[in-house]
């Protein structure tokens, strides 16, 4: 049991610093970059970072993105199907959504804890929460975007992934003798489970 428990702990400690890896990557790669630093100048120029929130959803209700390189968006829409990440996208300097694989529940992210938390620490990584979308518990990591010659980041890069496919690889079904294998997070939550109903819940036995 404990060589099992051991074997399984670090294939999920290897899997989540690959996540991380990646994410931060991404938000190092010289297009997305030299996008959001784009996005952002051009936002400033249109004056909409000083305008409100309510007005501003409004105004982009309909896509919920300022839009940029075709190219770079059609890259991250692609990107969540070939990848364990379910959902991307990325923000300029002002929290204002540029990028994104799907269409975001909000325009402006500026008010949320998570990029805020970003943009003051560079990397946010936040509880596991169910997501409807993908039937799985999910995680986020989201890295804020830097540019040569800014001391403030120009941006977040925001990632999510549901755990379902690190489920996968731990392999429960080859274990024998009724054993099987739970993940379970620093407050006792239950992440990974053979009973979907236990799935954040509090550990049983914690």
């Amino acid at each position: 049991g404990r060589d099992v428990a051991a074997r399984e702990a670090a294939m999920v400690t290897h899997y989540l610093n690959e996540r991380r890896r990646e994410v931060v990557s991404l938000a190092n790669m010289p297009q997305l970059v030299g996008t959001v630093r784009q996005a952002s100048q051009d936002a400033a120029a249109r004056g909409l970072d000083k305008m409100d929130i309510p007005t501003l959803e409004r105004m982009f209700a309909g896509s919920r993105q300022l839009g940029g390189d075709p190219g770079l968006r059609d890259y991250l829409r692609a990107y969540t199907t070939i990848s364990d990440f379910a959902e991307m996208f990325v923000t300029e300097s002002h929290g204002f959504n540029v990028l994104a694989s799907g269409r975001p529940s909000d325009f402006v992210q500026r008010d949320e804890a998570w990029w805020q938390r970003a943009v003051e620490d560079g990397v946010y990584e936040g509880d596991a929460k169910f997501d409807s979308s993908a039937a799985a518990v999910a995680l986020e990591f989201d890295v804020a975007v830097r540019a040569p010659g800014f001391a403030r980041p120009v941006g977040v890069l925001k990632a999510v992934f549901a755990l379902d496919r690190m489920a996968k690889l731990l392999g429960s079904d080859e274990l024998t003798g009724g054993a099987y294998v739970e993940v379970v997070d620093s407050g006792g939550r239950v992440l990974v489970s053979r009973d979907p109903a236990l799935l954040l819940q509090p550990l049983p036995d914690k």
